[in-house]
């Protein structure tokens, strides 16, 4: 089991043992979300520090630090369809898509008004009142894993298509 928070790190648990196994240091401030990769030993933090580190769990090394966002990481995962891909959104009101392989930027969504909070692999379920703009409510992957939908607190519903 992992943990992180605004101790700026990242911490590995034996949860048989009690006992802390491994701390993960880079991050200049508090971690706010971590991802763990469901094929390979790799593993995902974003922090309020605008980057997202990614993580060998059995080398206890960081391998990349994708940087670019203007503000605080608020989530990430990766698409299931597409194993090499890491998704991260900031509260800078964009989610960005990087290529693990090569360390690089494949794209970069824009079309959010505020700030994206949260990104979750769930079913989209219409008719959902919403009384407030503030945030993205909810964000899925088509039953194909190509299309991104997300769902806007201004009652909007946005469908991406990777390029």
């Amino acid at each position: 089991m992992f943990s992180a928070g605004d101790d700026k790190q990242v911490t590995f648990w034996d949860l048989e043992q009690n006992k802390a196994i491994h701390s993960f240091h880079g991050h200049l401030h508090g971690v706010y979300c971590l991802a763990i990769h469901p094929t390979i030993y790799v593993f995902y933090t974003g922090s309020r520090d605008c980057v997202c580190r990614v993580w060998d769990i059995r080398t206890k090394t960081n391998i990349h630090v994708f940087s670019g966002h203007e503000n605080t990481i608020s989530s990430t995962m990766t698409l299931l369809s597409h194993p090499q891909v890491v998704v991260t959104s900031s509260h800078d009101s964009t989610m960005k898509l990087w290529d693990i392989r090569y360390g690089k930027t494949m794209e970069t969504l824009t079309h959010h008004k505020k700030s994206i909070r949260v990104m979750a692999r769930t079913k989209v379920q219409p008719g959902l009142s919403i009384d407030t703009d503030v945030a993205i409510y909810a964000l899925t992957y088509d039953v194909t894993g190509t299309i991104l939908i997300t769902c806007e607190g201004d009652k909007t519903i946005k469908m991406w298509k990777q390029r």
